[in-house]
């Protein structure tokens, strides 16, 4: 917290933004993001430093005198277009983990609905 007097106003930070409306196709891509990433959250996931815990099992290996096995790395694409690739991400991941619909129900009307209600008001 800061005093009232070390407190700047929001405008100063705010006036390169415009007014206009959002793309329709980024609010659609941002809400699908937020439907795939949204779940229950473990906290106990969190407790702990994979890459200690990594470099740990790393540093263990070579005292055993043993070789350690490195990860190969991914190689990189090309991003050319960050919409087009979270685009693809999306689909490639939906391909792999696509669940059924209910019978005459889509997935994601309730936020659809609940973004468009947002931006009318």
């Amino acid at each position: 917290m800061r005093p009232a007097d070390e407190v700047r106003t929001d405008t100063e930070y705010f006036k390169d933004i415009s007014e206009s409306k959002p793309d329709e196709e980024m609010v659609d891509l941002a809400l699908r993001i937020i439907e795939r990433m949204s779940g229950p959250f473990d906290p106990k996931e969190l407790a702990g430093d994979r890459y200690q815990e990594a470099l740990r099992q790393l540093v263990e290996q070579k005292v055993k005198g043993e070789t350690p096995v490195l990860p190969k790395p991914a190689e990189p694409r090309k991003v050319i277009n960050l919409l087009d690739a979270l685009r693809h991400s999306l689909e490639a991941e939906s391909a792999e983990t696509r669940t059924p619909i209910a019978a005459g129900g889509r997935r994601g009307t309730r936020m659809r609905r609940e973004a468009k209600r947002r931006r009318a008001s």
